[in-house]
């Protein structure tokens, strides 16, 4: 599965019963336990909002992207390119003049 639940890493981190979170979410206890033991196949955006305000924490922080292993390094190229154009776009001269001018109005 290439997206994994981690929010059993959250509960043992935490040191957090099940049945705390299923008081604090209205979740049931089997639910839990199959989101704890990733057997569920899916997750309704709701439930997550609940788990989130639960745990204190962001959406991103329940889950990992696992590359599929076969796909992992065409996958790697591609994230690598990506970070070169954020990186291009981040040091293109339109932002450093941008920067060159703010500060040279301040100074007036």
């Amino acid at each position: 599965m290439p997206i994994r639940l981690l929010f059993h890493l959250r509960l043992q981190e935490d040191n957090l019963p099940l049945t705390w979170i299923a008081h604090e979410t209205g979740l049931s206890v089997p639910t839990l336990r199959r989101l704890k033991n990733e057997r569920s196949a899916s997750i309704k955006f709701d439930m997550l909002e609940k788990l989130c305000e639960a745990l204190h924490c962001e959406p991103g922080e329940l889950f990992e992207f696992v590359p599929n292993p076969a796909t992992r390094h065409e996958w790697s190229k591609k994230r690598a390119r990506q970070k070169q154009l954020l990186r291009d776009k981040l040091n293109a001269p339109v932002v450093r003049n941008l920067d060159l001018m703010l500060t040279d109005d301040d100074e007036e």
